[in-house]
């Protein structure tokens, strides 16, 4: 089996595609919450990362380099009153036209208002002082949700680069498990290798062949409908109508496609 933690797969899809939209650099401070979007900074060699324990001093490192080098720079930082500690710099991104990404983590809507250690109401937290909020839903590995997740990126830079320079802020929920290494998708290795052989061969794949794949695939994934005969033929296939091929290939290629998406169940 080959296994993956959704939290993780949701970040690094993401903030890959920050970093092909031409993201350069990240202020970490390392928290609980924000572990699946730490981790995939750190797989992201693309993004050079600073690691700042207290969020007040990260935010005015963020932004001193974002000035310093005319470039986005994006700030991870864990729930409750740490993300509040980053206001001071955000105002001054905001009067200045500095760009800042500040990406904070929060938890589940059900954990929301709960009187729960370190959880405060994130939604817009900082209203008057940034360009551009964007409350993230609970992380959702279909075809909807990658191509969800390449338009807030495209959106992102759109809003604290090339429209007015500016903060904008990214409030991301994650339920637990949040470590990578605490699964929760998982791959049937038998599938996945008979489906990256199909991919090798030069010719198209035939009907009978297709049909035979598909119902392992949903024997194994448990997807029906679009969400399984929509991404998989166009992966499978080859042909490019319907949106996923492009998004998908976008951030993994091809085999990565298969490995890490095409095949998932979730428990």
């Amino acid at each position: 089996m080959y296994n993956y933690n959704n939290n993780y797969l949701w970040s690094y899809i993401f903030f890959n595609y920050l970093s092909k939209l031409g993201v350069k650099y990240a202020v970490v401070s390392p928290g609980s919450r924000n572990t699946p979007i730490n981790c995939a900074l750190e797989d992201i060699s693309n993004i050079e990362k600073t690691v700042i324990l207290d969020e007040r001093q990260a935010g005015y490192f963020a932004l001193g380099l974002a000035k310093s080098t005319n470039s986005p720079v994006l700030i991870s930082t864990t729930s409750g009153t740490a993300v509040a500690n980053l206001y001071p710099a955000i105002i001054e991104a905001y009067k200045s036209r500095i760009p800042l990404i500040i990406c904070s983590a929060d938890r589940s809507y059900e954990e929301l208002f709960t009187e729960s250690n370190q959880t405060i109401n994130q939604n817009n937290l900082f209203a008057n002082h940034i360009n551009w909020f964007y409350q993230f839903p609970l992380p959702d590995l279909s075809s909807v949700g990658i191509n969800t997740l390449k338009q807030i990126a495209e959106n992102t830079l759109l809003q604290c680069f090339y429209k007015r320079k500016g903060p904008v802020h990214l409030n991301l929920p994650f339920r637990k498990p949040l470590e990578p290494s605490s699964y929760n998708i998982f791959f049937d290795s038998n599938l996945l290798n008979e489906l990256l052989n199909i991919l090798k061969l030069e010719e198209s794949v035939n009907k009978d062949n297709f049909k035979n794949i598909m119902k392992k695939v949903q024997t194994n994934t448990g997807l029906k409908g679009k969400d399984l005969f929509m991404p998989v033929r166009v992966a499978l296939t080859g042909k490019t109508h319907g949106p996923e091929l492009p998004l998908i290939v976008d951030v993994f290629g091809k085999e990565e496609c298969i490995r890490r998406i095409l095949s998932v169940k979730n428990n």
